[in-house]
């Protein structure tokens, strides 16, 4: 299947500048199969009508990436199906900046004897809500192919996106179960307080902990969000703890 001269617009996502029209101009696809289902691929070219991008060090204009996400309208959000789960899970993603995120948690056990994934207080589904808690080996792991951890420096670009010092009550989702105070999710990433283990599991609906890639030694680095509090935390902590997984496409 192949689809030439496509056209799609989006809005620009500045919340500390003025928005400019952004032109994802000619997606070039290719038909690719994937464990016996058709994906279309796209590859996408950005452009501002702006010279910049306030408190972005992001240029202007630049190839985005070649995705297997699948977009469904002339917007910044889209579906990507992970088929490692069965039945096969159907992930959201959003455009945001230059980066496309998934909109969930990932929720997916990873192989035994790749690190620990496991659902909080070890029931045996994990709410689909908060998704799996993962150690830094399983989060290591866990992405599926095109996507990966991120990185503290990617996560510092969705925090500058996201509006900097308020960056926290930003992402978090605008629902009841972040208690007592839930954000805005005017990005659309939707955080969720899926809590952490960590010689046990706590804070589930009060916090929402995130693996980076970044590590040294036992120890590894994550991003924290308190219902209380506004701001996206940087923490270090033990690779042995629990965390909630957020991928990034490649």
């Amino acid at each position: 299947m192949n689809i030439k001269n496509i056209q799609m617009f989006a809005l620009a996502n500045c919340l500390l500048c003025s928005c400019a029209q952004v032109d994802i101009a000619d997606p070039r696809t290719s038909s690719h199969t994937w464990a016996g289902s058709t994906q279309i691929q796209y590859s996408y070219e950005v452009y501002t009508s702006s010279s910049s991008v306030a408190n972005s060090s992001e240029s202007p204009s630049s190839l985005v990436s070649s995705s297997s996400v699948v977009v469904s309208s002339a917007s910044r959000f889209s579906t990507y199906l992970d088929v490692r789960n069965q039945p096969a899970k159907t992930y959201g993603t959003v455009l945001i900046g230059k980066q496309i995120w998934m909109t969930e948690n990932l929720d997916y056990a990873t192989p035994v004897g790749i690190g620990t994934a496991s659902c909080y207080n070890d029931s045996v589904v994990c709410d689909t809500n908060y998704g799996h808690l993962y150690d830094w080996t399983a989060a290591s792991y866990a992405c599926p192919a095109n996507w990966h951890l991120p990185t503290g420096a990617e996560w510092n670009i969705l925090a500058l996106h996201a509006g900097g010092a308020s960056a926290g009550f930003v992402l978090k989702a605008s629902n009841e179960l972040w208690t007592p105070n839930s954000g805005i999710d005017s990005v659309g990433f939707a955080a969720m307080p899926g809590g952490v283990w960590a010689s046990g599991y706590m804070m589930q609906g009060a916090y929402g902990y995130w693996w980076t890639a970044d590590s040294s030694g036992g120890s590894a680095a994550y991003r924290k969000i308190d219902a209380n509090a506004a701001d996206l935390i940087s923490a270090t902590g033990l690779k042995s703890m629990r965390m909630s997984v957020r991928c990034i496409h490649n």
